[in-house]
C-alpha cells in the first residue's frame, strides 16, 4: 500500500499545480492512479483520485478523472470476481456526457472501457454484439485520431468478442487470431509493450488450442517478459498460470507446479481473489508430489 503521506503528498502537489494550469494538474492525478492501477495497487490508484474533480477546470477534465476511477473499479471488481452491472452504469453515463465535451479521444476511452466491462460481464454467455460494436465505434475514433496505441488495444478488444462469444465457430475464432495479429503488429511497432503482452498472450492461446505446445508456451513466456519488463505486475499471475498450463500439458508437472505457486503468491500479494482461485485449482489438478526422500 502506498504510505497516507505520499498519498497526500501527491494530491497536495497537483493541488499546487492546479492554480496555473488545471489540467495539467489532472494529467498527473490520473497518470499516477494509472501507475498504481498496472502495479495492481487498486485501493491506492482510486484513493489518489480524491478530490481530482474538484482541481479539474472542465466539465472534460472531470470527466477524465471520473473516467479513470471507474477503470479502476472495475479492475478492482475483475481481481475479486465481482459484478460488473454498477460500473458499466456508471461508464454509460460518463460516455454519454463526454459526447457533450466535444473531446472524440476522452470519447473512445469511456466507450473502449464500458465495452470492456460490458464483454466481462457477458463473457462467452451471449454473441458479444454489444461490446463489439461498442470497441468498434472506439477503433473507429481512435484510427482518425492516429493513436496507435490506442488502435492496438480496441484491435484486441475487439478480437476478445470473437474468441470469447458463446460458441464461437471456426470462422470467428480465425478472425479472433486475425485482429490479435494486427493488434500486434501495430503494438511492435510503436513499441507498446503491454498492449504487444496482450496480444500475444492471446495469440499463444490459439496455438494452445490447436495442439503447438512448444509455440504456444514461447508465446505465453514472451507475454510475461513482456508484463514483466512493463512493470504491468496487475496482470502477473494469469501470465504465470498460462505457462504452467502448457508445462501440465507437455506432461511436466514439476515445472507446472512451480508455475502455479508463483501465480498463487502474486495473486495473493496483490490481493486478488479470483487469481487465487484459479492458481488453487490449478494446483489442484495436479497430481500429488512424490514424497521427499529422507
Amino acid at each position: 500500500m502506498v504510505p497516507f503521506v505520499l498519498l497526500a503528498a501527491a494530491i497536495l502537489s497537483a493541488a499546487d499545480s492546479s492554480a496555473a494550469d488545471p489540467s495539467a494538474a489532472v494529467t498527473a492525478l490520473v497518470e499516477r492512479s494509472e501507475a498504481a492501477r498496472r502495479a495492481g495497487r487498486l485501493d491506492d490508484a482510486i484513493r489518489v483520485l480524491g478530490g481530482g474533480e474538484r482541481l479539474a477546470g472542465s466539465p472534460g477534465d472531470r470527466l477524465r478523472v471520473r473516467l479513470q476511477r471507474s477503470r479502476c473499479v472495475y479492475y478492482r471488481g475483475s481481481l475479486a470476481g465481482a459484478s460488473h452491472d454498477a460500473v458499466i452504469a456508471e461508464l454509460k453515463q460518463i460516455a454519454g456526457e463526454a459526447g457533450t465535451v466535444g473531446s472524440d479521444s476522452l470519447l473512445a476511452d469511456a466507450k473502449d472501457q464500458l465495452g470492456l466491462a460490458i464483454y466481462a460481464r457477458d463473457f462467452r454467455a451471449t454473441d458479444q454484439a454489444e461490446a463489439r460494436a461498442i470497441f468498434e465505434q472506439a477503433l473507429s475514433a481512435r484510427r482518425a485520431a492516429g493513436d496507435r496505441r490506442a488502435v492496438s488495444e480496441s484491435l484486441f478488444h475487439v478480437a476478445l468478442t470473437w474468441e470469447n462469444k458463446k460458441d464461437p465457430t471456426p470462422d470467428e475464432k480465425a478472425r479472433s487470431r486475425a485482429l490479435h495479429q494486427e493488434a500486434l503488429k501495430v503494438a511492435e511497432a510503436g513499441g507498446f509493450d503491454v498492449e504487444a503482452a496482450y496480444a500475444v498472450r492471446h495469440l499463444a492461446g490459439h496455438q494452445q488450442d490447436a495442439g503447438d505446445l512448444d509455440g504456444a508456451l514461447a508465446g505465453f513466456e514472451r507475454s510475461l517478459a513482456l508484463r514483466e519488463k512493463a512493470g504491468y505486475t496487475i496482470y502477473l499471475a494469469p501470465s504465470l498460470l498460462a505457462v504452467g498450463d502448457v508445462w501440465k500439458d507437455k506432461g511436466d508437472t514439476a515445472k507446472a507446479r512451480a508455475y502455479f505457486e508463483r501465480a498463487r503468491a502474486e495473486a495473493d500479494r496483490i490481493g486478488a481473489a479470483r487469481f487465487r482461485q484459479m492458481a488453487d485449482e490449478a494446483l489442484a489438478s495436479l497430481p500429488p508430489s512424490p514424497p521427499r526422500r529422507p
